[in-house]
């Protein structure tokens, strides 16, 4: 039974991805699966004409300038609510401000931090898409991180404690090394949960040459409201290599991440 709902759940991956990869050499007027006459055209499109790549690079930088944004705020606070001796009003006051970040609707939010990046400048710039997307992952990567730092044994920091290492000091040395596996989850996630985001990408950026890839897929829809599918689907598998070559590097890595931060 569980090997037929693996087969299942791996049927309803490859079978969509599979029919977007056929879709994608389709020529214009041509809707047969699998196409009569293959061509390279719609990827040579979206590369030399629309410049796609620069999309996927916006993408990238704004996820990355993100994650980095979540992980400097996400990871002292999560030490803070884990680890130190804080009064429980600080501490419930705390957690309940999370959750409650964490379950507000993204799109309530957008109207207000729109004001806000203007009347600061940052609209139409990587940091305020960056910061903007903090809607999203700062909530997630304090939650998970708070659960990570709470399941390791606070024996780990009892010897740097009689030693007279600080707050700060224990948790760079201790706590953060044996922490690689959490972190790098935390960023994995975040990376593939904000690859596709439009709404705030949309919003935030006025200048072609600032969109991301998802809001230029958004927009692949002609005067005459037909859409192009093979170049829309050539789009889309272009879009998916950066994601699945960034957690294959991350997941053969991870090993020596991990044990280069222990050694550290």
């Amino acid at each position: 039974m569980n090997d037929l709902i693996l087969v299942v759940l791996l049927l309803s991956v490859i079978v969509p991805l599979g029919a977007l990869v056929l879709i994608s050499f389709l020529p214009p007027g041509e809707y047969t699966i699998p196409p009569q006459h293959p061509t390279l055209s719609n990827y040579a499109y979206v590369i030399e004409k629309l410049g796609f790549q620069q999309n996927m690079f916006n993408t990238f930088v704004f996820i990355t300038l993100a994650v980095i944004i979540s992980l400097v705020l996400a990871i002292p606070t999560s030490y803070a609510i884990a680890r130190l001796p804080i009064r429980y009003e600080v501490w419930a006051a705390t957690v309940a401000l999370v959750i409650l970040a964490k379950s507000v609707p993204p799109g309530s939010l957008l109207v207000p931090i729109y004001d806000w990046l203007w009347r600061l400048k940052l609209t139409n710039t990587p940091l305020g898409v960056a910061l903007s997307y903090q809607v999203y992952t700062l909530p997630y990567t304090i939650w998970l991180l708070t659960s990570f730092f709470l399941d390791l044994p606070r024996e780990i920091e009892v010897a740097a404690r009689l030693d007279g290492a600080g707050s700060f000091d224990r948790l760079r040395h201790i706590i953060l090394p044996v922490s690689i596996p959490g972190i790098i989850s935390v960023v994995i996630m975040n990376y593939l949960n904000l690859w596709n985001e439009y709404m705030y990408s949309s919003v935030m950026v006025s200048s072609s040459r600032l969109q991301t890839a998802a809001v230029v897929l958004g927009q692949m829809v002609t005067s005459e409201y037909v859409v192009e599918w093979g170049i829309m689907a050539a789009a889309n598998i272009l879009s998916i290599i950066p994601a699945l070559l960034f957690v294959t590097f991350v997941q053969k890595n991870i090993s020596k991440a991990i044990t280069g931060g222990i050694k550290g």
